[in-house]
C-alpha cells in the first residue's frame, strides 16, 4: 500500500521540546523542500495541508522564526511586507546583510565615520571640502552626516 502525500510529508519531519517540527529532508540551504508532482518549500506544504490554500500573493510566515518548522500552529499568512517587517523586528535582518564595515564592499570603517561626524560637528568645514578631505563622494559625505547611512554608528 503507498503512503499518502501526509504520510511522506510528516516522516520527513522531527519534533523537538519548543514546539517545533523541524524538516530533516532535503532543503535550500535555508528552508526545507518537499516533492509532490514539483517541488515546493516544506513549510508552505504544511499550511496548505493544515489551513487550504496560500492567497494569491501572500506568503507564510514563521511565528517561531526557524526556517525549517513545519508546525502549522508556528506558521502564518501575511504579505511580504509583513515578512520583511517581521525580520527587522525580530533582528534577523543582521544575520542576512552585515552592516559598516562588515560588509564586504564598504569603503569606510566605522572609525572614519566617527571621524567624518566630529568634523562636520566642529563647524568649520563644508561638505565639499570633507568629500575631499576623506576621498569620498559628496553623496556619501551627506549620508553619513544625515544618518541616512552608517546611522548604526552613533
Amino acid at each position: 500500500m503507498s503512503q499518502t502525500r501526509e504520510d511522506r510529508f510528516w516522516a520527513k519531519t522531527v519534533g523537538r521540546d519548543d514546539g517545533c517540527i523541524i524538516w530533516t529532508a532535503a532543503n535550500d540551504g535555508s528552508y526545507g523542500l518537499f516533492n509532490a508532482g514539483g517541488t515546493k518549500k516544506a513549510h508552505r506544504v504544511s499550511y496548505e495541508m493544515a489551513h487550504g490554500a496560500i492567497p494569491q500573493g501572500m506568503c507564510v510566515r514563521h511565528k517561531c522564526d526557524v526556517r525549517l518548522c513545519v508546525n502549522p500552529a508556528h506558521l502564518e499568512v501575511g504579505t511580504f511586507k509583513d515578512n520583511a517587517r517581521d525580520r527587522t523586528e525580530r533582528g534577523r535582518w543582521a544575520q542576512v546583510m552585515p552592516r559598516g564595515e562588515k560588509q564586504g564592499q564598504s569603503k569606510l570603517t566605522d572609525a572614519v565615520v566617527r571621524a567624518l561626524r566630529r568634523t562636520w560637528a566642529t563647524g568649520g568645514f563644508d561638505r565639499k571640502c570633507l568629500a575631499s578631505a576623506f576621498n569620498i563622494s559628496l553623496t556619501t559625505v551627506c549620508r553619513v552626516i544625515n544618518r541616512t547611512s552608517w546611522s548604526h554608528i552613533l
